[in-house]
């Protein structure tokens, strides 16, 4: 039989996609094997604001691991353009390791990281993004995980907005 397309979709609405990606090891580079693309998840668009907030709870290694890391977290807008991020942090008043501080989690490179060692004691890890007033709406998100060590990895989070006037908005 002829081969199926999936149902079209208005351009107007694009569809939102929401990745997780691990930044490559030498082996991986050396011998890359692709997962496939995730399910692109059908959430209605959050409204405009300038703080968005990851809350990490849970990480790959289970509740025996202590530390979340990840090396990159990008914003995106319906179109699929880059939302500026002006500023991030995590709430920790003095990162253990300076040079794995929360701006690693912004700064473009996916060889850096963030890493959060009191994720275990507090059982969650948070990380405010600020992005300049009147960008659109976040529709979609990219994490990467940092390259060295999988039990670390954020396995489950919530991402929110911050509207001027009202609580915290779960998207």
């Amino acid at each position: 039989s002829p081969p199926t397309s999936a149902p079209s979709t208005s351009p107007s609405t694009p569809p939102k996609r929401v990745f997780l990606s691990r930044a490559p090891s030498a082996a991986t580079r050396a011998a890359s094997v692709e997962p496939p693309d995730p399910p692109c998840p059908t959430l209605p668009p959050p409204p405009p604001a300038t703080t968005y907030r990851f809350r990490f709870s849970s990480v790959r290694g289970g509740a025996t691991e202590q530390t979340l890391q990840l090396a990159e977290v990008s914003l995106y807008a319906s179109d699929g353009s880059p939302l500026t991020i002006t500023a991030s942090s995590d709430g920790v008043a003095a990162p253990p390791y300076p040079q794995q501080s929360v701006p690693s989690a912004i700064d473009g490179n996916p060889a850096t990281k963030w890493v959060d060692v009191g994720f275990g004691a507090a059982g969650s890890s948070s990380l405010l993004l600020s992005v300049p007033a009147g960008q659109p709406a976040v529709a979609s998100y990219t994490i990467t995980t940092a390259n060295d060590n999988p039990s670390r990895d954020p396995a489950s989070w919530t991402l929110e907005v911050f509207v001027p006037g009202s609580a915290p908005i779960v998207v």
